[in-house]
């Protein structure tokens, strides 16, 4: 995957969230199955080859990673915590960078019209808060909100709420493809932020889950303006 710290081309972002929304998926589905299967019988040494020299991948940590998740099956896992927060950061990440570009930027004001800057201003948050935490449970640094927190309600809505309403039937420019009941709303009060919150506390996982496949869908739609034949909308079936 391409680093964030390069500067990105617009293929590159958008590649970015198709690839980490992807590894969402794929990565979801792998926690959930060594939940439901216990796989550590199968677990082996396995040897990689790297530039030539051999790195050992060892049976018995991964052994008692599978047995850890299968008889915790009712507790997540570190494979789900892992792809979960890592996943959401790369989309927010890439997210972030493609508002640096004007053509996409101007894109997603054709596509959230109004709810735009709120938007943006979400997505930011998003991106801070995971781009420099290492607390376990995703607790906020009042460095990392502020300087938003300032300027939001100061240049955009005095009274510190950002609100993103989306309803696909409404606000999708391909309104027939989606349920009607298709949404989610998510209120980030700047106003009450505060240092040690809890990430879930403010936009909860299923929120977040919901605003990056609405980011996947706008680059679906973005890449079917660009190439018709590389479209493919999630999130339809209820």
């Amino acid at each position: 995957m391409q680093n964030m710290n390069e500067k990105c081309s617009i293929e590159d972002i958008l590649t970015l969230v198709e690839q980490n929304f992807d590894f969402l998926h794929i990565g979801m589905f792998l926690s959930l199955y060594i939940q439901e299967h216990n796989l550590a019988t199968e677990a082996k040494n396995l040897s990689l080859n790297l530039e030539q020299k051999p790195y050992l991948l060892r049976g018995d940590l991964i052994r008692d990673s599978f047995s850890n998740s299968f008889i915790n099956w009712n507790k997540s896992n570190i494979l789900g915590y892992f792809v979960e927060w890592n996943a959401f950061r790369g989309i927010a990440m890439a997210m972030y960078e493609g508002i640096k570009n004007n053509d996409f930027k101007n894109f997603l004001k054709h596509i959230l019209k109004q709810q735009y800057t709120h938007f943006e201003y979400i997505i930011a948050f998003i991106r801070n808060i995971l781009s420099h935490n290492i607390d376990n449970e995703i607790r906020l640094s009042e460095d990392d909100f502020e300087r938003s927190k300032k300027r939001f309600i100061e240049k955009v809505d005095k009274s510190g709420v950002a609100v993103f309403d989306f309803i696909y039937s409404r606000d999708f420019p391909e309104k027939t493809t989606f349920p009607e009941n298709y949404r989610f709303k998510i209120e980030l009060k700047f106003y009450s932020l505060k240092e040690g919150d809890k990430l879930t506390d403010i936009i909860s996982e299923w929120q977040l889950f919901m605003i990056m496949e609405l980011c996947r869908n706008i680059v679906a739609y973005y890449r079917k303006n660009q190439f018709p034949n590389n479209y493919l909308l999630t999130g339809i079936e209820l």
